[in-house]
């Protein structure tokens, strides 16, 4: 989806990028070890990612309306 958001709506965020490459880190190997403050920024960069994203669909469909 990272992907396609880049290639289809150039929608680039390395932030997610690296986020979910932690996830992967984090979900499959054992030698890692993870602080409050990485957890708590991980939330606070999914929930502005969420805000870009809702806010790209409402100017696409606002746009698609005015067609």
């Amino acid at each position: 989806s990272i992907i396609l958001l880049n290639k289809l709506f150039d929608i680039a965020n390395s932030k997610i990028d690296f986020a979910k490459k932690e996830r992967v880190d984090k979900q499959y190997y054992l030698d890692f070890e993870i602080t409050k403050k990485e957890v708590e920024d991980s939330i606070l960069i999914a929930k502005k990612f969420n805000v870009d994203i809702y806010d790209f669909i409402d100017r696409m469909t606002k746009a698609a309306f005015k067609m």
